[in-house]
């Protein structure tokens, strides 16, 4: 088994408009360039990644693994995504699949996984399988809700205020917020919008798990300046 890996260049073949598949491009603006997808379910994926500030990138199509099936013939297998970390974790190959095509294609994929994983190993990284029970779920609303707000930093002089106003190690949520000394006098809903954007800036953190409100609990992330 051996293969083809263009890691630093990009994707290792561009993804063509379709006409049947739903194919683009998401934009992640600390990402090196747009990551391209070829489903709605690969959509998905790339903005359930964005949450995650310690991805440094998303690479497309990384590589191309060849391999021999079961009776022996060689065979390529492209996987989906190569997600890169900036923190020290090792990189994760992925393929992305509906539930029904993996289990209606069990027999045909499961020699292409098994030759991902081996490959992933050769190059210290992790190889797994995504489908929509993974990726689509409460996380996902979240980052479709804050994806866009990290186009541009939230007002500079009320998210200073905003942080000021919550100590290391508390959480405290909107509705909290606008009863604090130096924040009574700004609409409850503009300092929910500057929330959204430290949230999506990742100078917040909360529990991703659960639809962000008014209500969330959120506190500062540790590891970021403003």
């Amino acid at each position: 088994m051996n293969g083809e890996t263009n890691v630093h260049s990009g994707a290792v073949r561009k993804i063509p408009p379709g006409r049947r598949s739903l194919t683009g491009a998401v934009n992640v603006h600390r990402f090196k360039q747009s990551v391209q997808f070829e489903s709605g379910l690969e959509r998905d994926f790339i903005y359930l990644k964005s949450l995650d500030h310690q991805v440094e990138d998303i690479i497309p199509q990384p590589c191309c693994i060849q391999f021999e099936d079961g009776e022996g013939k060689s065979r390529k297998y492209t996987p989906d995504f190569l997600v890169i970390y900036s923190d020290g974790r090792s990189s994760d190959l992925v393929e992305i699949k509906y539930q029904d095509e993996l289990k209606k294609k069990r027999k045909l994929l499961m020699p292409r996984f098994q030759a991902a994983e081996e490959y992933s190993a050769l190059n210290y990284w992790n190889f797994s399988v995504q489908t929509e029970h993974e990726i689509r779920n409460s996380r996902l609303e979240n980052a479709k809700l804050l994806l866009p707000l990290q186009r541009n930093k939230p007002d500079p002089g009320l998210s200073a205020r905003i942080i000021k106003s919550i100590s290391t190690g508390c959480m405290v949520s909107t509705e909290e917020l606008v009863h604090l000394s130096g924040l009574r006098d700004e609409p409850a809903s503009r300092v929910y919008r500057v929330v959204l954007g430290l949230l999506a800036h990742g100078i917040f953190t909360t529990d991703f798990e659960n639809l962000i409100d008014q209500k969330t609990p959120v506190g500062l992330a540790g590891d970021k300046s403003w």
